[in-house]
């Protein structure tokens, strides 16, 4: 792992704090599982044809008609760990913080970023498949803090125990959607993995629960071809989260108080799509197939000594 940041900060009048930055991090030899099995390149094909056909043995084995599909005929896969991937991560970070009084106290960050790496599903050409990390790739993310001290600091005595002190406080987290891999599940598909990318087709979509993206981009791919459609290349739901908590500590003395907490977890309850289906070929294929969590409401007391 190889990580860097350069971070130039500024501060302004009336208490602006500034930063920008630059940040990556570099992943070399990650542990990966290949088929030593896998069947060969044959003849312009990706793969024997024959494969997608449903030969009359299994794709590892050598054919009757003398064919060897796999380097090791007569068994089946031979899966190893190996040590040849890579992944980078690179990002543009900026954020601001402002006391805007006393009682009150923001702070709004954004990342624009990538995530790439490779995706070694043929493994006579590992690299072929370079591209967005699926689940990792959030392109762009805008997150904002609030923590704001409710008035009755000034309290004494029981009225300050009671109600002096008390803090409110918001995260605003807006995400966009993570990058999506499209796969396949299609009868007789042989050891193919992708669907072709449909010629002259937007991937874009209506972006709703019953079709995320266009699935007429998308086309079942000729028999002895993995497929052409490029990994991460769907971008799945974003996010909009609104988590906020009131809390306070009530000291019996300096060292020893009791700390309340009452949170909101997606406060407004903003349903956020998360999962979608992306294998061609499924009778749920580009439809949204989960969500995530609903508003959750909690307390918690906790004694410090």
């Amino acid at each position: 792992m190889h990580s860097y940041s350069l971070v130039i900060q500024r501060e302004f009048a009336r208490n602006w704090i500034a930063s920008v930055a630059g940040a990556g991090s570099l992943a070399r030899h990650m542990v990966n599982t290949l088929n030593y099995n896998q069947p060969l390149p044959y003849q312009g094909y990706d793969f024997n044809p024959a494969i997608n056909a449903g030969a009359n043995t299994p794709y590892y084995y050598n054919p009757p008609t003398g064919d060897q599909y796999s380097p090791y005929p007569g068994y089946a896969a031979i899966s190893t760990l190996e040590t040849g991937q890579n992944q980078n991560w690179q990002a543009f970070e900026a954020s601001v913080r402002h006391p805007v009084s006393t009682n009150l106290f923001l702070t709004l960050s954004y990342t624009f970023s990538k995530d790439l790496g490779d995706n070694p599903l043929d493994p006579y050409h590992p690299y072929r498949y370079y591209g967005p990390v699926a689940g990792l790739d959030f392109r762009h993310s805008f997150a904002g803090t609030a923590i704001y001290t409710l008035p009755g600091a000034h309290l004494k005595g029981i009225e300050g125990f009671a109600l002096g002190g008390w803090k409110l406080s918001d995260i605003t987290t807006v995400r966009s959607g993570t990058a999506v891999s499209p796969g396949l599940s299609i009868s007789k598909q042989g050891v193919a993995v992708r669907p072709d990318r449909a010629v002259g087709t937007g991937l874009g979509g209506p972006k709703s629960k019953a079709q995320w993206f266009n699935t007429g981009a998308f086309q079942a791919p000729a028999a002895g071809f993995y497929g052409n459609a490029g990994t991460g290349i769907i971008t799945g739901p974003g996010l909009i989260v609104f988590d906020m908590a009131m809390y306070k500590d009530f000291h019996i003395t300096e060292a020893n108080y009791f700390e309340f907490r009452a949170e909101a977890f997606n406060v407004f309850n903003h349903t956020n799509f998360s999962g979608i289906s992306s294998n061609y070929g499924a009778s749920t294929f580009g439809q949204v197939t989960s969500a995530t969590d609903p508003r959750i409401l909690e307390m918690a007391a906790r004694f410090h000594f």
